[in-house]
This record gives C-alpha cells, structure tokens and sequence, in this order.
C-alpha cells in the first residue's frame, strides 16, 4: 500500500513543480507587462510636483519640489503650511490624495475648508493614511492650502506625492504604481496555500518532511507583506488598520518559516539523515541547499530593508526581492528532492516487482497470489477464482527435456495473459498450476469465460502452437462459500479442478493420476 501512496505524492509533487515554474516564468513576464501598461497612466492626472509655497516656523519658501519639502521631521504640535494653485482646466469627480502619518491635516481653497482629519489638540497620534479629498465645482485656479499638524515627535518624515484628478483615475494610477507587488502577494500567498496542501499530505502519509510546511508559512506569510507593501488593502477597501494587520502577520509567519525550516534541517541532521559531506544520501543533502541559500538571501534583503525605506518600481520592496530569491531555491529543492525519492521509489517498486513475479512465466508468483487471496478477505466485492492444471507437462519433460517442458509452461502462460487480459490476477501456483482472479464477475459469466479457453486452446493446438495444450480448471464464485474466505474459496476451486482432471484420465483410460 505504501508504494501507491508514494507514487501519488510524488504525483502531486510534480504538479507543484509545474505550477511554480509556471509562475516563475509569469514573473519574468511581469516586468515587461508592467513597463507596457505603465506609461498610459490616465492623462486626467496631474501631479503637484513642484511650484509649492512652504511656511514652517515662521520661515517661507517658494517654488518648492515635492521631495524637498520635508527638510526634517515634524514635531508634535509642529504646523506646516503648503500652498500650490490648482490647473485651470478642471475634470469631473475631481479629488487631491496625498498620504498623512502621524499628523492632522486641514485643506482650504481659498480659505475656505473642504476637508478636515484628526484633531492635534487632543495629543492622539494617527498612522499613515491615503486621503481623497474631493474638490468642489470651480476648483479651477483657486489656491490649495494644506496644513499640517504633527501629532508625534520625530514621525512625519517624508511626503507622498499630492496628485489632483479623478477619484477612479487616481485608483486606477494607484493600482498600476503598486500592480507588480500586488501580483507577487497573490503569487506568494497561492502558492503557500498549493505548499500547505502538499505538507498536509506528506504529514499524513509519510511524516516527514517539515521544510515544506514551513515554507507554506514562509510563502503565505510574503504574500501578505507583498499585499500590504504594495497598498493592495488600502486601494480596494481603503483600510489602513487591515494593511498595517497584514503586514504585522507577515512579519511574523516569514521568521516563523526560517526558523522552521532551520530546526527541521538542524533535526535531520542529528538524526543522521543528512549530512554535509558527499554520501549516499548526498542528493538529498542537494535539495536542503538551495533552500538554505533561499533562506540567508530573505535574511540579508529583510536587513537592507532597515536602511533602504520605501519601496523599488512598481511597488517592489527589498524584501521582496529576497522572496523571489527564495522562490527560486524551494523550487530547486523540491525538484532535488523529487529526483532523489523518485529514484528510491522506483528501486523499491522494482525490487518488489522481482519479489512478485515468477521468473519464468513473467506473471505473478505463489507469494504475490497468497498475498492477493489475503487483500481480498480485507475487501467487501464478489470475485471468482480460476484454477487450471496444465495436462502433459510430465510427458514432455520425460520425452523433449526440461527446457522444453519450461518453453512449454511460458507459453501457457501467455496464452493466459491475452485471453483473460481484464483479469485482476494472473498468477503461477507452482509447478503446471495456474489461478485467475476475476473481481466483480458472477459466477455464470466467469463459468463462461473459463469453458471457452479449452475451445481457444483446441485451436491453437491445430493451427500455430508448436505444443498440444489441454488444461483442467475449476471454478469457485466467493457467493458460493458462506464463509466467503478467499482460501476456503481457492480450495473449492482445487478440488473441482482436481475432479476435472480425475474424470479426464479415467475417460482416456488412466488411473486418475497424471502421468
């Protein structure tokens, strides 16, 4: 039963293999799918990019360039204003979004208020937050004033770039900004799912194995990174407080794999199952390698991530980066990993195949058909047994020789293989004896199937068969045995062969016995 369990994990193993190479070659596809769709960014958009007034602490600057705005921190209590006026030409549904943390924000258009976000006053800190502030019919030439009031010391460090346009042409810019990011979430997290699938089935079959549940974690754990580095939750449901949870549980479950992965390597190495030389087991020691590589790349790329803030284009991080790096080395280790135990299974399923097979007629042996009669008392089907005794096999030894008697038997056997070719058991008993297992057959179908091998045999014996084949059998449906044992069965079977056989040499004038 274990070689039928293996071959299906191994099944599902190669489908894994095909569904992340698919994916690894959708990721090269990415990048060039992002730079064709990038540059038709909606032309409604127009960024505030420089032009800006700044006044801070009593100090004001002109023509100020977004990035340079922010010289240094805003303090707790701290104001700063910004002023930039608007494009003459106005569009429809029109919003400025811009992207708060740890601050209050006021907006005026000529000194009258049209938005207003958290109150200074009552010493609360608020995080990062994308605002669409929608403008009035008439925005057209009017001054923006933005205020800000920081909320925490030392927080609000840098600010977003302020975009004026059309709500939906705003999100739709935002999506294809964070787009590659986005679809590497949904990648890692699908794919930690297909991962965590396979480790629930290893676990139950074989118990082994860890690496793969851990870099289910690992995987399901940067898709959510990925989703909310990417702003994914903040574009679609507009929710910081789900993005910054996300994030947190991505924070955990990447570690948590690592570590995972290493302890699993670090127990199978006590245990003596790999090694770090070169050894028999030496490609399965490969396939920890890669994934160990993976592993230190995630780690390095999460330390840049420290000092490297923000993210690359297209909404890629840092870290990011490492995650498709340790992609890479998980599929190298499963494929590593399936080569080695697929050779293992097939050295096994071989040896158990010579263990089975009877050397002479290629079908199967007395062991193999006792252990068949043994699977089907474990089973509720009906079947019917077949047992023939080939006639004149001692003849023809004492006449032509044993090699003669051997070509005798193997071709009786292969008549056998090709007139009961559905059968579920062809096997060789022992000396000129035969038995064939039908399941799901009544008894008056298999009585029918068996009469007419004498007829086939009488043909073949008077045209092409260099030998004359004559054969007794007897027939035995499991329904006629109230104990329904498959060897109270077989034994109904022998004895009415056995009659047959009696009945035959008594008619050509023997003695019952075969001679």
């Amino acid at each position: 039963m274990v070689y039928f369990i293996i071959v299906r994990y191994f099944r599902l193993i190669r489908f894994l293999l095909y569904w992340l190479a698919a994916l690894a070659g959708l990721s090269l596809i990415l990048p060039m799918a992002y730079a064709a769709l990038i540059p038709h960014v909606p032309e409604r958009v127009t960024l505030l990019s420089d032009g800006w007034t700044v006044e801070r602490n009593e100090e004001s600057r002109s023509n100020v360039r977004t990035p340079d705005i922010m010289q240094e921190a805003l303090n707790e209590g701290e104001a700063m204003l910004l002023l930039h006026e608007l494009p003459q030409e106005e569009v429809e549904g029109a919003c400025v979004t811009l992207v708060t943390e740890h601050c209050a924000l006021r907006v005026y258009l000529d000194d009258e208020p049209v938005f207003s976000y958290g109150e200074a006053s009552l010493g609360r800190s608020y995080p990062a937050e994308r605002h669409y502030i929608p403008l009035p019919q008439g925005y057209g030439g009017k001054t923006l004033q933005l205020v800000f009031t920081g909320t925490k010391d030392d927080a609000f460090r840098k600010l977003s770039e302020i975009a004026i346009g059309n709500r939906t042409d705003l999100y739709l810019r935002r999506i294809l900004q964070h787009g590659y990011g986005a679809l590497y979430g949904a990648h890692f997290f699908l794919q930690g799912l297909i991962l965590l699938g396979v480790s629930v089935f290893i676990a139950k079959y074989l118990r082994r194995n860890l690496r793969i549940l851990f870099s289910a974690l690992f995987s399901a754990g940067a898709g959510l990174y990925a989703f909310a580095a990417s702003n994914v939750f903040s574009i679609l449901w507009d929710s910081a407080a789900l993005e910054a949870r996300c994030l947190a549980a991505g924070a955990v479950l990447m570690p948590a794999g690592i570590c995972g992965i290493a302890l699993d390597f670090a127990w199978r190495y006590k245990k003596g199952e790999v090694t770090l030389t070169r050894s028999a087991t030496s490609t399965t020691n490969f396939s920890d390698i890669p994934l160990l590589a993976g592993c230190c790349a995630v780690i390095v790329c999460a330390l840049l991530q420290i000092f490297i803030r923000g993210t690359l284009p297209g909404g890629i991080t840092v870290l990011m980066i490492g995650c498709i790096v340790f992609e890479g080395g998980l599929l190298e280790s499963l494929y590593f990993y399936a080569a080695a135990h697929l050779g293992e299974t097939r050295r096994h399923l071989k040896l158990a195949g010579i263990a089975y097979t009877d050397a002479l007629t290629g079908q199967s042996n007395r062991t193999h058909c006792e252990q068949f009669l043994k699977e089907l008392d474990a089973g509720h089907e009906s079947y019917f047994i077949i047992n023939f005794d080939v006639n004149g096999l001692k003849k023809i030894n004492d006449t032509l020789g044993h090699a003669e008697g051997d070509r005798f038997l193997k071709g009786f056997a292969q008549i056998l293989a090709a007139y009961f070719k559905n059968a579920d058991l062809i096997g060789r008993m022992g000396g000129d004896e035969f038995v064939v297992i039908m399941k799901d057959v009544d008894a008056a179908t298999g009585i029918d199937k068996a009469d007419g091998l004498p007829v086939l045999l009488h043909k073949l014996s008077r045209t092409k068969s260099a030998f004359k084949y004559e054969t007794s059998y007897g027939c035995a449906h499991s329904s006629e045995v109230r104990s329904r044992k498959s060897n109270d069965v077989y034994r109904l079977a022998d004895e009415r062969m056995y009659e047959m056989k009696r009945m035959v040499h008594l008619r050509n004038g023997g003695n019952g016995r075969d001679d």
